[in-house]
């Protein structure tokens, strides 16, 4: 009798355990899809602030709407990504046409896809719904804003979630179809953005390092193959990078501390708990998990694998890409940092949903990520209700305003790009200093003007004629306040104090024009540029109505 009653009460207790099993898998599939609704709805905010192009936008359309895909292959190392991104845009606006809705529809579509690759990734790689990962990245502003625009960085995101789970999956189950899919993952992530080449070399090492502890040591070479098949698909674009001597004016000596400032405006809002967010689940993942791995290395448990490979590929992922970062010596930008976030987020995930194995730890993560569910979005939603230009607006007035006798000066020259893209008036327009129409941002031609040593004289004569003829002159853009002791000029490029640093040299160019203008024109007009809400410092742009002419 009483081992009757014992094995009834073992029993009950098992059918419990059960039951709570359910709960927490139900549990966890209404907070994902609840989170996944909460991305969507943010998405559709930012859909709806998201205004004109910006100059970066503009780049990529423009230089996607070049004649032929000949003259794309010619230009596209002024941009960012290989030809692959915008030969996929140009095929895009074929399709839907070029009116800015048409276009922002590109980046709202990238961006489910990333949402569609988390969840896909979470399915093939734990058998359970998206939580960590997917309330990491589709939380934070920075992942809407800038994986939402029209640049390569929200696909190179979405390619490297493909790749980080289909190395995974390839390692676990061997089959031919999962190599081959995992390599054709591996080269379509460094076709969208070359920095996604770190990535992938953080990701299969991590993977042939975890088969090279099981003894699988085809498996490791396999992976290191898929590796090296990348890195030859991008081999042919190294030498247009390299070789372009313009790239040091761009450059400058940056520390690992300037990027690791660069990486927190990634984290989310608000940024400075952000931070501590993502460092603590960062040293809890590596803890936690080196600790498990320890205890449970002679028991075969079956996920050790994909514990060692999260670990791994989180540690590792951060040090090459800050080691590239490093080497690339460019000023740090938040979209540089969007494909570490997006491994490093898939990671985190791994690891956690192997940590919480037990329905303590299932409970605890639900817990964190109703936590972020209730915290994250009001913050995320103020962000992203932000124009990235109003120099769209600012066009639509010049356009209305400026006689066809006028002169508009675009001041800085780069934000050139994006006037270029959204003036379509008579008005002649000239750029600060001169370097022609620009569809794609031309730092060879910025720097031509840096070794020259009136780089500004055939602007202001063009100025001085259009003032004596009694027509205006439009300065759109952004004008540096004078310093007390008058504009700083530098000698021509490098044999001034501050070498190749283009920024200088543009704010240079403003005092210089600035002043210009205080000592020649007569009288000198601000034209309000109105739009709703908030406009990005990047892009804001003021326009000055300059009349008459004095000596």
């Amino acid at each position: 009798m009483p081992s009757v009653l014992f094995c009834r009460t073992g029993f009950e207790f098992i059918a419990s355990i059960d039951v709570t099993k359910q709960l927490l898998s139900k549990l966890e599939w209404l907070t994902s899809l609840i989170l996944t609704a909460t991305v969507i709805w943010l998405l559709s905010v930012r859909a709806s602030w998201s205004g004109g192009l910006w100059r970066d936008e503009c780049a990529c359309v423009q230089l996607a709407l070049m004649p032929t895909l000949a003259d794309i292959w010619s230009n596209f190392e002024h941009e960012a990504f290989p030809p692959v991104f915008p030969s996929t845009l140009r095929a895009w606006i074929f399709i839907f046409g070029t009116g800015d809705a048409a276009i922002h529809a590109f980046g709202t579509v990238v961006t489910v896809l990333l949402i569609a690759a988390l969840w896909g990734s979470s399915l093939l790689l734990q058998s359970r719904p998206p939580l960590v990962g997917l309330s990491l990245l589709g939380l934070n502003s920075s992942v809407l804003i800038w994986a939402n625009t029209i640049r390569g960085y929200g696909l190179a995101c979405v390619w490297i979630v493909i790749t980080f789970t289909m190395v995974a999956l390839a390692r676990r189950r061997y089959g031919s179809g999962w190599w081959l899919i995992a390599a054709l993952a591996a080269v379509g992530s460094v076709q969208f953005a070359l920095q996604n080449s770190w990535l992938i070399l953080a990701i299969c090492v991590s993977a042939a390092l975890v088969s090279l502890v099981l003894r699988e040591y085809r498996s490791a070479l396999k992976i290191l193959g898929i590796g090296g098949l990348s890195a030859l698909s991008v081999a042919v674009y190294i030498p247009r990078y390299a070789g372009a001597e313009w790239r040091e004016v761009v450059q400058q000596s940056m520390t690992l501390v300037d990027h690791l400032k660069g990486f927190q405006f990634v984290l989310g809002q608000p940024r400075d708990e952000m931070v501590w967010v993502w460092g603590i689940l960062a040293g809890l993942a590596i803890m936690g998990g080196m600790t498990r791995l320890i205890l449970r290395r002679r028991s075969g448990d079956p996920t050790a694998d994909l514990l060692g490979y999260g670990i791994l590929t989180l540690v590792t992922s951060l040090c090459f890409t800050f080691g590239f970062l490093l080497l690339l010596s460019y000023r740090p930008r938040p979209w540089y940092y969007l494909p570490l976030l997006t491994v490093v987020a898939c990671s985190l995930d791994l690891v956690f949903a192997q940590l919480a194995d037990s329905s303590r730890g299932r409970i605890l993560r639900l817990v964190f990520v109703g936590a972020l569910l209730v915290w994250l979005p009001r913050a995320t939603e103020a962000k992203l209700k932000v124009r990235l230009t109003n120099l769209d607006v600012a066009a639509k007035i010049l356009e209305e305003r400026a006689g066809p006798d006028d002169l508009i000066v675009v001041s800085p020259w780069y934000f050139s790009v994006g006037f270029n893209w959204h003036y379509h008036g008579e008005t002649r327009w000239e750029t600060l200093p001169i370097l022609g129409k620009l569809k794609v941002h031309r730092y060879d031609l910025v720097r031509a003007r840096m070794i020259s040593p009136e780089p500004l004289t055939d602007l202001e004569d063009d100025i001085e004629e259009t003032l004596k003829s009694g027509h205006r002159v439009w300065v759109v853009g952004t004008l540096m306040p004078i310093p007390p002791d008058g504009p700083t000029v530098y000698a021509p490029a490098p044999n001034s104090p501050v070498g190749w640093n283009e920024e200088l040299y543009t704010v240079s160019w403003m005092e210089q024009l600035a002043a210009f203008m205080q000592m020649h024109v007569a009288m000198v007009e601000s034209v309000p540029v109105p739009v709703e809400g908030q406009v990005s410092i990047a892009e804001q742009s003021t326009i000055w109505s300059c009349r008459g002419w004095r000596r």
